[in-house]
C-alpha cells in the first residue's frame, strides 16, 4: 500500500506517476450510485484536510468555502484519481496593499467576481465535495453566456500573486494581461463589471465604456462585409423557383432587426443577461449564409448554446425576451479606432 504524500514535492511525484485523464467520476460520501462527471477546467468546492499540500492560510477560515479549478487529472494506481488544483480567491479576501496598481484593479472587481491564484496544489479527487458553477468573463471577447443573476464568475486574463515580507506575512500582487477601452480611457483601461456598460467594436476586435464613447448618428451598427460566396438575399414571399430562400417578408425584416442589436455587455445585475453570444452568432450566420429559411429556429437553436445550464429550459422566455430588446429603439457609437458604429 502506497503512502500518502506529506508534501508538496511527494504529491508532484505522484501525480507525476499517474495516467493523465480528461475527466473523472465525483461521487458524494456514501453513495454508489449517484455521480457527477467533472472535467479539465471544471469548478469544485473542496474538502481541505491535512495533507502537507494545503494553501497555506487554509486553517485562518475554517468553515470557508474553498474553491479551486480543475487543473489536472491523474490516475494512480495505489492512490486512485488525484487532481492537480488551480486555487482562487473571493474578491473580498484581497487585501489592499502598498502598490496603486494593485489597489485600483482591485477596486474594480465585482461582488460576485473571484480571481484566480497563482498557487497549484495536488490532492484527492475525493476531496472536492461539489461542482461549483462559474463563468469564464473574457474581456478580449464577447463570449459571455447567459446566465442567472447571482452567478459568480472569474476573468481568465486576471490573477493575483503573493510573495513574502521580510516580517513573514505574505502580499498580494494583482495583475492583468489585458486592458479594453482607447488610450484616453477614463477607467484606465480598467473593467469594472458591477459598473460599465461595455460595446464591442468587430473591426477592431476591442471592447469599450460607453462612457468613453461619442455617440454616433447612424441608426444602425456597421456590420463587417459578407463573405465572397455569401448568397443574395431575397426579400420576397416564399416561391417554388430552385434555390429560393423559404422565409417571409417579415422574417427578413425580424432577421434585420436582429442584425442592428449592438454588441453590448451589461453591468451588476444585467452582466450575465445581456445577448452578446447571441448577436456574435447572428452576424456570422448572416455574414456566410445570409437570413437563414427559419430565422427563429435558427436563434432558438443559438440560444440553447448560448445559455447557463439552468437556463435550458427558459429558451422560450429568452427568444421573445431577445425579441422585445430588438424592437426599442438603440443607440449606437462611434468607435475612436476606425470610427464605425458599434
Amino acid at each position: 500500500m502506497a503512502l500518502i504524500p506529506r508534501n508538496p514535492k511527494d504529491w508532484s511525484a505522484c501525480f507525476a506517476q499517474g495516467n493523465a485523464l480528461t475527466q473523472v467520476e465525483l461521487r458524494p460520501r456514501g453513495a454508489s450510485k449517484n455521480y457527477t462527471i467533472l472535467r479539465l477546467g471544471d469548478f469544485g468546492s473542496v474538502i481541505l484536510k491535512p495533507s502537507g499540500n494545503q494553501r497555506d492560510d487554509a486553517f485562518l477560515k475554517p468553515d470557508k468555502e474553498w474553491i479551486a479549478q480543475l487543473w489536472g487529472i491523474a490516475f494512480h494506481e495505489d492512490l486512485g484519481p488525484l487532481a492537480e488544483l488551480r486555487w482562487f480567491l473571493a474578491s473580498a479576501e484581497l487585501p489592499l496593499e502598498a502598490h496603486q496598481a494593485h489597489n485600483s484593479m482591485m477596486a474594480s472587481l465585482g461582488e460576485l467576481e473571484i480571481v484566480a491564484l497563482h498557487h497549484h496544489t495536488y490532492d484527492f479527487v475525493d476531496n472536492i465535495s461539489s461542482p461549483v458553477t462559474i463563468q469564464q468573463l473574457s474581456v478580449t471577447e464577447p463570449s459571455s453566456p447567459l446566465c442567472p443573476p447571482g452567478t459568480r464568475y472569474t476573468r481568465p486574463q486576471l490573477q493575483v500573486f503573493r510573495y513574502p515580507r521580510a516580517n513573514g506575512d505574505m502580499a498580494h500582487r494583482l495583475e492583468t494581461g489585458n486592458l479594453i477601452c482607447k488610450e484616453d480611457c477614463l477607467r484606465a483601461g480598467l473593467y469594472y463589471p458591477d459598473q460599465d456598460v461595455l460595446r464591442y467594436c468587430e473591426q477592431c476586435q476591442t471592447f469599450y465604456h460607453i462612457d468613453c464613447l461619442e455617440v454616433s448618428p447612424n441608426d444602425r451598427p456597421t456590420l463587417l462585409p459578407p463573405h465572397p460566396t455569401r448568397p443574395d438575399d431575397l426579400e420576397v414571399e416564399p416561391d417554388d423557383r430552385e434555390g429560393a430562400k423559404e422565409y417571409t417578408f417579415l422574417d427578413y425584416c425580424s432577421w434585420q432587426r436582429w442584425l442592428c442589436y449592438p454588441l453590448e455587455r451589461g453591468c451588476g445585475a444585467q452582466l450575465h443577461t445581456t445577448f452578446e453570444r447571441v448577436v456574435l452568432a447572428i452576424r456570422r450566420e448572416d455574414r456566410a449564409r445570409g437570413c437563414p429559411a427559419k430565422p427563429r429556429v435558427f436563434l432558438t437553436q443559438t440560444l440553447d448554446t448560448a445559455v447557463h445550464e439552468a437556463y435550458k429550459y427558459q429558451v422560450d422566455t429568452l427568444v421573445h425576451r431577445f425579441q422585445d430588446a430588438t424592437e426599442g429603439d438603440m443607440d449606437y457609437y462611434l468607435c475612436p479606432k476606425d470610427v464605425t458604429s458599434i
